[in-house]
Formats: structure tokens, C-alpha cells, sequence
């Protein structure tokens, strides 16, 4: 059987993708700190699941409080990170696990207010070199990492604590990997918030996924000029879709050159973020090219097809934040219409 190009495309992008399927592993991003007080600890629901919460410590003497229930025998992993920038400036936070079963080890600050149960008090260490985390991407100093199981069933509470200085850092809570519907979708969006969490200015972020829409839309507008016809609600609706997934593959690209630079060499995760970068720059190289076969009369039903695809994939890869996969699906549903030429 012999594709037509759109469709060629699609089919080199399923076996990138079904590649990496097996090694995929990402964390689920939260943003809400923790609360004040053993009474007022923030509750991290089904803390088994891999989960990182990025937030700001206020400053000295301030202790968040985070609070988790696990049954005897659960593996309990929990740990602290904070950005390279932060880690640089001296940001080191310590951490005091408190619950049923545990053992009295090391001494408890004084700010931190004692749990029921026993404790564990853990200082940060100084990490050799920035961790690079290719779903983001990003990079990240571990300070903190401690893994075992629950001795017991009950709450147990995570305290936070730094008494000299104050700054972002991000809470690593369980290993099960594990994504809902809704948390795939808006991943993308939310890794915007982790650049911001990693101390980059928004404008630096954005940059190039704008510089790159334009960039999409303008070579969407020069091809239909050269065709001599003219735009109709489908084209703009599937060259906005298309553009809107290179510009994602912008944002995400230079996320990883950036942050590769920063680690100073060239990770084998990072392999990971090169197909999360080709597969939306893939699918919307595909899109503008149905945009532009979609001026020259009715509209196929394999061209329908290959947007819905485009679609689902789009969802699937992170491309293009949601909307544009939205756009391509609705521009597969638009009615033909018959499009004239310009004179």
C-alpha cells in the first residue's frame, strides 16, 4: 500500500513513539506549597504515585508541611530538589520525616513541630552534578532522596526547613508512574510553570514557540499566495493547528539545548527529549502541508483521516498545548466547500 506523504509522515511518527513507549516514565506536576502547621499540612493524595510539587520556601524558620498515608509494606520514596540556580546560590532545605513505626534518628530543629510516632532528620547533600530530567526538560540538584518502606499503616507528615535563606524547591513523592487523562493533556502546560519554578523570565520561555508560529503561519500564507487561492476557514483552521505543534517543538527544543548546556554534556535521556521535539515539529510540518492541498477543492476523505490522526498524536506527544490538535480535529469535521481561485 502506498501512503500519500501527509500519512508517510504519521507512520514514521508512530514507530518514534512506539519506541519510546516502553522506557516512557514521567513525574505529574503539581504547584500548591506546603501548609503551616501539623494541623494545616497539605494533603498529598495517593503518595505511591510519582508526583513532584514545586513550590517556594518563604525564608528562614519557616517549615512546610506536607502530609501522606501509606499501609505497612508501601514503598515510601520521598525526596527534595531545587533548581540549578537556586542549588548555586546555597539553598539547601532539610527534611524531617515524621509517622508511626520509624525509628528516632538524628535531632529535629526546633521550629519543626513533632509528629505522633517516630522521626527521621535529613540534612542535604551536596551533589556532584545537576540531574537531567529529559520529560521537562530540565535540570535539578537532589539534595535529598530517601526510599523505603512503610513500617507501618498511618499518616505520616513531611516537614521542610531551612533556617538561612529562602528560595524554590520541589518535593519528590513516590515512584509509581502514572498518568489520568487529564494530567497527560495539560502536562505541556504546566511544564511553562517549571521553567518559570527554574527561575527563567517568561518572555524567554515563550520566544521561541512565538518566533516559530509565526514563522509557521507565514510560510502557510506564502504557499497559498503562490497557489493564486484564496484562505477559507478549514486552511486557517489547520495551518493555525499546525503552526500552533511547531511552536511547541520550539519551546520544548530549546528547553533541552539550554538545559543540556547547562548540565555541561550530553545525557542518553536526552534521546527521550529529541523525539518529544521531532514528533510535534513532524506532525506540524504534516498539517501545513494538508492546509495547503486542502485550497484546491474538495476536501478528501484520507485528508480527514490524516488530520484526525495528526489529532490524536498531537494529544498523545504534548504537540501543541491542547489547541492545536483541537483545531485539526475540527477542521477534519468542516463540510467541503468549493474554493475559487484568485484572480
Amino acid at each position: 500500500m502506498v501512503f500519500p506523504r501527509p500519512l508517510r509522515h504519521l507512520v514514521l511518527i508512530i514507530a518514534l513513539i512506539a519506541l519510546t513507549a516502553s522506557v516512557a516514565a514521567a513525574h505529574v506536576p503539581q504547584f500548591s506549597g506546603g501548609g503551616e502547621g501539623l494541623d494545616n499540612a497539605r494533603v498529598v493524595n495517593d503518595p505511591t504515585k510519582s508526583w513532584v510539587i514545586y513550590t517556594t520556601y518563604d525564608g528562614p524558620d519557616h517549615v512546610d508541611y506536607y502530609k501522606m498515608s501509606f499501609k505497612e509494606g508501601e514503598l515510601m520514596l520521598v525526596g527534595v530538589i531545587v533548581p540549578v540556580t537556586e542549588g548555586e546560590r546555597g539553598l539547601a532545605p532539610s527534611m524531617v520525616l515524621m509517622g508511626p513505626g520509624l525509628d528516632d534518628n538524628g535531632t529535629i530543629p526546633s521550629p519543626v513541630q513533632r509528629a505522633d510516632g517516630g522521626f527521621m532528620s535529613l540534612d542535604p547533600e551536596e551533589p556532584s552534578k545537576p540531574v537531567y530530567e529529559p520529560f521537562s526538560p530540565s535540570a535539578f540538584y537532589e539534595l535529598i532522596s530517601i526510599e523505603m518502606l512503610a513500617p507501618a499503616d498511618g499518616d505520616y507528615y513531611v516537614a521542610i526547613y531551612d533556617g538561612e535563606i529562602g528560595g524554590d524547591y520541589g518535593l519528590v513523592v513516590g515512584k509509581r508512574e502514572s498518568f489520568t487523562v487529564v494530567e497527560w493533556l495539560t502536562t505541556p502546560i504546566s511544564l511553562l510553570t517549571v521553567y518559570r519554578w527554574e527561575g527563567q523570565q517568561w518572555w524567554t520561555i515563550l520566544m521561541p514557540g512565538a518566533l516559530a508560529f509565526l514563522i509557521g503561519m507565514s510560510a502557510a500564507y506564502v504557499r497559498l499566495w503562490s497557489s493564486r487561492r484564496r484562505a477559507d476557514a478549514r486552511w486557517l483552521l489547520i495551518s493555525l493547528s499546525g503552526s500552533l505543534m511547531i511552536a511547541s517543538a520550539a519551546v520544548f527544543g530549546y528547553q533541552m539545548v539550554s538545559t543540556l548546556l547547562l548540565v555541561g554534556e550530553i545525557e542518553p535521556a536526552a534521546l527521550l527529549s529529541v523525539v518529544f521535539t521531532i514528533v510535534p515539529l513532524l506532525l506540524g510540518v504534516a498539517a501545513l502541508g494538508i492546509a495547503h492541498r486542502s485550497t484546491y477543492g474538495a476536501f478528501r476523505p484520507r485528508s480527514r483521516f490524516a488530520l484526525l490522526i495528526i489529532a490524536v498524536l498531537g494529544l498523545t506527544s504534548w504537540s501543541g498545548w491542547i489547541i492545536g490538535p483541537a483545531l485539526a480535529a475540527l477542521a477534519a469535521f468542516l463540510p467541503s466547500r468549493s474554493v475559487r481561485s484568485r484572480r
